[in-house]
């Protein structure tokens, strides 16, 4: 039995734009979650008699309409974070403060994705340097260290003080 070739769609980014791919559905996803294509975007593959959004093309749409992406870029002031929840829903926008009052509150953790105007992409809220310091106190303030400006806290240990921990499942 032949082997079974990935889908290759083609895709145009803008009205009138040219055509650009072909992309298999792994690519459009990376597009998709830089916010490179969205629902409105035009799909065609070999096979489909005419050039359909995404939203209407059912492999595309049911791979792709459920993952995060960025806002629009007009809806997104610089500076305001917005985040994935437990869910999968996006929320924002927020301050990187209030990101920090949500980390120490255990609403969100460092493998929380992360996104604002200007990133290429969503990030795990750990490898954001500018987040890293709202993560670093979040720690200290679960260990009783209310004045953690500068320490690095590298003891690691402590049951913390106060509330149960979540599993991480």
């Amino acid at each position: 039995e032949p082997a079974v070739e990935p889908v290759a769609f083609y895709y145009t980014a803008q009205a009138g734009g040219g055509a650009s791919g072909p992309c298999s559905i792994a690519q459009l996803r990376v597009l998709w979650q830089s916010g490179h294509i969205s629902r409105e975007t035009m799909l065609w593959r070999e096979s489909m008699p005419a050039w359909l959004r995404l939203e209407e093309v059912p492999e595309a749409s049911s791979a792709l309409l459920s993952l995060a992406q960025p806002p629009p870029a007009a809806a997104a002031p610089v500076g305001e974070w917005y985040y994935v929840d437990a869910d999968g829903r996006q929320r924002g926008a927020l301050t990187a403060e209030q990101l920090g009052v949500l980390l120490r509150g255990g609403d969100v953790d460092g493998l929380t994705q992360v996104w604002r105007s200007g990133m290429a992409a969503w990030a795990e809220l750990s490898c954001v340097q500018e987040l890293r310091a709202q993560l670093l106190s979040a720690a200290d303030d679960a260990e009783g260290d209310d004045a953690a400006a500068g320490g690095g806290g590298g003891d690691g240990g402590g049951g913390g003080g106060g509330g149960e921990s979540t599993s991480r499942g």
